[in-house]
């Protein structure tokens, strides 16, 4: 007589298995600097003749005199190649706050996207944040070395990322206002930035460290507005003392 036997198993889940490319990437931008560092050139694909070639059509060409016309995937030709592309602006400073607009594009012809959600690990959700068009909650980050919310739409609202249009194309936005942790803020070195960012449990390409917008040089040469009054009123005042005359 046999004993009885027992099986484990374990279910994973793998990007590189349910997708052969990624399928979103983010790009950056800032306040205080003009610079916007776009989604890395080919993050999704290319669209040169080779195994990563991703089929796509022009914004000027109507969707109709497609060859792709009854493919379920059409996307707008762009650098990227992506169906998704998520921006993270960091918009404003405050004392106490700072504020990010966080915009979903939809570069896909064929596809919207029901109950999406966008999961962000930034260290800054370790303090309060206020989501304004978007339903928003900070998850468990067990695993991750910084704090990480997601976001989703609005029900009747924005919970539904259209397709794109022959003119445009389909996106959501919010803004979120964050308040500052004075010991850890900064803007250097990249750090108003997401660390990590998903799309439907997607990880999505950042750019490169090194394309970040950064600070305007600190080490400027130019005086500062307010030190070149005092200097010109301390002048003056030297000029008409008696001891100058």
């Amino acid at each position: 007589m046999f004993g009885a036997e027992t099986w484990k198993s374990t279910c994973t889940y793998s990007t590189f298995l349910a997708n052969k490319a990624p399928v979103c990437c983010v790009s950056l931008s800032t306040f205080y600097n003009p610079a916007i560092t776009p989604c890395r050139k080919c993050s999704c694909g290319c669209r040169e003749a080779d195994q990563t070639a991703v089929s796509c059509i022009r914004q000027s060409l109507p969707l109709s005199q497609s060859d792709f016309v009854n493919s379920l995937d059409i996307v707008q030709c762009t650098d990227h190649m992506c169906p998704i592309r998520v921006h993270w602006h960091v918009k404003n400073n405050y004392m106490d706050h700072w504020r990010v607009k966080l915009t979903v594009s939809n570069y896909n012809y064929k596809r919207n996207y029901s109950d999406w959600n966008v999961v962000v690990q930034h260290p800054g959700f370790s303090q309060k944040a206020t989501t304004y068009s978007f339903n928003s909650s900070v998850l468990p980050f067990v695993g991750f070395a910084d704090e990480v919310a997601m976001f989703w739409g609005i029900k009747y609202v924005n919970e539904e990322l259209l397709n794109a249009g022959n003119d445009e194309v389909g996106s959501v936005s919010t803004e979120i206002l964050l308040e500052k942790d004075l010991k850890t803020f900064t803007y250097r070195n990249g750090w108003g930035f997401p660390r990590k960012l998903y799309f439907n449990g997607e990880e999505c390409e950042m750019p490169l460290p090194d394309t970040f917008p950064m600070l305007p040089n600190a080490s400027s040469s130019n005086p500062q507005p307010t030190n070149c009054l005092i200097l010109f009123l301390f002048l003056i005042y030297l000029t008409l003392s008696p001891a100058a005359s």
